[in-house]
C-alpha cells in the first residue's frame, strides 16, 4: 500500500486516490470482521439454547423420576 502512495503522490489527485483506496480497504476489513463477529456470536447463541433446552429436558425427566418415587413410597405406605 505504502509503495502505491509513494508511486502516486507526485500528483495530488493520485495521492487523493491512494489515500481513499485505504480508507476502502480499510472500511472492508472492518465489514469482515463485523461479519465474522457477528456470526460467532449467533453459533454461540443457539449453543447456549441447545444447552437450555437439554437442561430443560433434563430437569423435566428428574420431576418425572421424583413423581414416579413418590407414588411408590405411598403405595408402599399404604401396603404397610
Amino acid at each position: 500500500m505504502l509503495a502505491i502512495i509513494q508511486r502516486l503522490s507526485h500528483d495530488l489527485n493520485s495521492g487523493i486516490f491512494a489515500v481513499n483506496m485505504c480508507c476502502i480497504v480499510l472500511a472492508d476489513l472492518y465489514l469482515l470482521y463485523f461479519i465474522k463477529a457477528a456470526d460467532e456470536k449467533k453459533a454461540y447463541d443457539m449453543k447456549v439454547r441447545a444447552l437450555e433446552q437439554q437442561a430443560k429436558l433434563q430437569y423435566d425427566y428428574y420431576l418425572q423420576q421424583d413423581q414416579k418415587y413418590n407414588q411408590t413410597l405411598q403405595i408402599l405406605h399404604d401396603v404397610n
